[in-house]
């Protein structure tokens, strides 16, 4: 069976291409969509370089739940791959491994992607693992979830939200890829788009709840 892949991108004219390279070698990544969210960078020269990702293009930045909604509505197949475009180290084989587990079991809802090179504060609070931009899961659960009225920087906790309450089975695999934190991408200045990340988290579950299902929040290894 057949996945889209699904790419949010938001100035990463520097990093994606290796994104792409990469999984442009996945034979079961039949579909790749890049949306490119009103980057002011050369991201939509870039993918000219690769003429069989399909480009869609916000006219300004409206976030990534917004550009993972885009992609959704032209998405082909029943499995999603929701994928960073800032994400490095990883390999085409791993990927393909991950897309044979989900397929070959139907009682899988979702497959998180574990990095495994994160430092010990994103482990401690299971960053790796909760707020993982890389994950497998069935177009029509994403769907009922972008149903919600979401904002930019809640789609990976409104996603584990509705896996707990819904008691769907989720496992994950580690993952050698690894994206930058954001004060490494744009300096100090990176603080601030941390911080609004971490804001938007508490206002969608509020504070108590964020913690609790972070404390709840249970995947197997496979």
């Amino acid at each position: 069976m057949t996945t889209t892949c699904i790419i949010p991108s938001y100035n990463e004219s520097l990093r994606l291409p290796y994104v792409l390279t990469q999984l442009s070698q996945v034979p079961l990544l039949t579909q790749l969509i890049v949306v490119n969210d009103g980057s002011s960078d050369n991201t939509s020269q870039i993918l000219q370089q690769f003429p069989h990702v399909l480009l869609l293009n916000h006219p300004h930045n409206l976030g990534k739940t917004a550009a993972v909604k885009t992609g959704l509505t032209h998405a082909l197949h029943n499995n999603i791959l929701l994928f960073d475009a800032d994400i490095a180290h990883f390999t085409p084989e791993e990927v393909t491994r991950s897309i044979q587990a989900f397929t070959q079991d139907p009682a899988i809802d979702m497959l998180v992607y574990r990095t495994i090179a994160d430092k010990w504060p994103q482990k401690l609070v299971r960053a790796d693992l909760v707020l993982s931009g890389e994950r497998l899961l069935r177009r029509q659960i994403l769907t009922k979830i972008l149903q919600q009225p979401l904002e930019k920087f809640q789609l990976e906790i409104a996603i584990n939200h509705f896996m707990l309450s819904q008691h769907k089975k989720i496992v994950w695999m580690p993952f050698t890829g690894l994206g930058p934190h954001k004060v490494h991408k744009f300096g100090l200045s990176g603080i601030i788009p941390d911080l609004q990340m971490y804001l938007d988290l508490f206002r969608y579950r509020g504070v108590v709840n964020y913690f609790l299902d972070l404390i709840q929040f249970s995947a197997t290894q496979i």
